[in-house]
């Protein structure tokens, strides 16, 4: 919280700012301004909150579990198969091992 003003006065706005980590995984600093301190926390929280919500268009999200975007995935694996964009025989190695060892130890994992 960093307050805005002339010295000796009281200050006339202030900052409310915190590092968040967006949709694409990166971190960038976001601020938000308000005439009190409550203000700018609370006006803060609202980006926060419609920043997460941003990037979530497509099937998955944060809360998806790991077993189900493998499911996606084996489906697109299908479909390039089908336009014989993909060997049959490499299709079946990636479920093999998919279902064999990776699936085991993370298929209940969320992505975020």
């Amino acid at each position: 919280m960093l307050p805005i003003g002339q010295p000796g006065e009281r200050p006339t706005r202030f900052r409310a700012f915190t590092q968040y980590r967006d949709y694409d995984g990166r971190t960038r600093q976001v601020e938000a301004w308000g005439r009190t301190k409550t203000s700018a926390q609370q006006n803060l929280r609202q980006k926060l909150q419609s920043r997460s919500m941003a990037g979530r268009d497509g099937e998955l999200t944060a809360a998806t579990r790991f077993g189900d975007a493998a499911v996606l995935w084996l489906v697109l694996l299908d479909n390039q198969v089908e336009q014989g964009r993909r060997s049959p025989g490499t299709v079946e190695t990636y479920r093999r091992q998919l279902r064999n060892h990776v699936l085991p130890t993370m298929a209940e994992l969320r992505l975020g």
